[in-house]
């Protein structure tokens, strides 16, 4: 027993110095902190846990706290303030997982002044794990909505030759239906390209000999319009420059040919100035060849909104849609004469694979005021527009397709002559 007591004595006292000086001195607050989380007070997990991490020295024991941290303080919605948790661990060891979680903590938070941030985690994640490509598609995102419409277009690009051809194994990453179109959509947007159009109107009620509308919605009379745009996504500096051409003219009576005293050509450039919002802004120098034209200068403005025109890309068949225009021109600024259309305009589309039929009812209205004049019409049309896409998968191009209208227009109010009548309309997008 004697020869045991020193060794006793000794444990005791090694016992009583590591107790007085632990070697994890934030243990106790930690403690608390797991035992209110696991009782659902996530509150006071958050409190506790950020005196622990204070206290805690031992960088891999104080990662996986930080770590802990910032999961209740998503759970408890301070979205911003985990995200930021999130970084101090990443910056601790670097790892793509972890940027990432405070890319998407920042996003959820809903602070927009916080895009940049969310933007810096997703980039740190892309360094550390270039290949993956739902990180890219992020940055592609978060570009777009900053203005770097170029910078955006790189990283769809790349998210675009990353995607998987199979989906990864436990279900996680994109979905591999519904990724491929979301990318080439915003691909196809985003690129420098040509746009094109033929549109044949025609209305049974149309007046005959008069020039066509050069606002190019017309409401009252029979029009052909034949257009080519190059569109600049991004050219120097300046956001979505169009330069176009276009051929207007009305139908011969009772022919689809046109008339040669209505041809109107036009040479112009439009400006979308706007990040967020579709103001385009068009300069058009119009060129007359035939009698019923005219050489001027054209200034127009006009602002859409909307929601639902393109099919969704989950593969849904059914949705419903919605638009609002509204345009503005004045032609001849010494001796203006001044047009103005305004659509409101909603309904429902079915699609059977490549057809889509979309039933539909528009209010119109419509305004000139020239040397003869002034002319006014408010209209309800209702009416279902059949559409064909013209591509057969998904690909990173222009929507190509053929569109019929068939519509019955119903004067509301407004001196036009136009009461009421069939409307047809043919158009090739491409």
């Amino acid at each position: 027993m004697r020869s045991a007591c020193p060794s006793l004595c000794l444990l005791v006292l090694s016992s009583f110095l590591l107790a007085a000086s632990p070697v994890d001195p934030g243990y106790e607050a930690a403690a608390r902190a797991y035992h209110a989380a696991g009782a659902g007070r996530f509150d006071e997990a958050v409190r506790q846990m950020e005196t622990a991490v204070r206290q805690t020295r031992e960088p891999v024991l104080r990662r996986q706290r930080i770590l802990d941290l910032a999961v209740w303080l998503e759970r408890v919605g301070r979205n911003a303030r985990a995200a930021a948790v999130y970084r101090q661990a990443a910056r601790i060891a670097p790892d793509a997982r972890i940027w990432k979680a405070a890319g998407y903590a920042y996003q959820r938070s809903g602070d927009k002044s916080l895009r940049p941030a969310a933007l810096d985690a997703f980039e740190q994640a892309a360094a550390l794990s270039p290949d993956e490509a739902a990180l890219w598609r992020q940055i592609g995102y978060l570009y777009k909505e900053l203005g770097q419409r170029r910078l955006a277009l790189g990283a769809f690009r790349r998210a675009w030759n990353l995607q998987p051809v199979m989906p990864p194994a436990g279900g996680e990453g994109d979905d591999p239906a519904v990724t491929p179109r979301l990318l080439a959509r915003e691909i196809a947007e985003l690129s420098d390209r040509w746009q094109g159009s033929l549109d044949f109107v025609w209305r049974a009620n149309a007046p005959r000999g008069a020039p066509v509308v050069l606002s190019e919605r017309s409401l009252t009379s029979s029009q052909i319009n034949l257009s080519l745009a190059r569109l600049f996504d991004s050219f120097v500096g300046v956001r979505r420059v169009r330069v176009f051409g276009r051929l207007l003219a009305a139908p011969r009576r009772g022919e689809i040919l046109p008339d040669d005293r209505s041809l109107q050509a036009g040479i112009g450039l439009s400006w979308q100035p706007l990040a967020r919002h579709n103001l385009v802004l068009t300069v058009e120098r119009l060129v007359r060849i035939g009698s019923f034209a005219r050489n001027d200068f054209m200034l127009r403005a006009a602002w859409s909104t909307g929601a639902g025109y393109a099919p969704p890309v989950d593969g849904g068949r059914t949705w419903s849609f919605w638009s609002v225009y509204l345009d503005g021109a004045l032609i001849d600024p010494r001796s203006p004469d001044l047009l103005g259309n305004a659509q409101l305009r909603a309904g429902r589309a079915r699609a059977f694979g490549r057809l889509v039929v979309a039933p539909q009812v528009a209010v119109n209205l419509f305004a000139q005021r020239d040397d003869f004049g002034a002319v006014s019409l408010l209209q309800i049309e209702p009416g279902v527009e059949l559409r064909w896409s013209l591509h057969r998968d998904a690909r990173p191009q222009p929507p190509q397709a053929l569109v019929f209208t068939v519509s019955f227009q119903k004067k509301l109010l407004g001196s036009s002559r136009n009461n009421r009548g069939l409307a047809l309309r043919l158009s090739w997008r491409f």
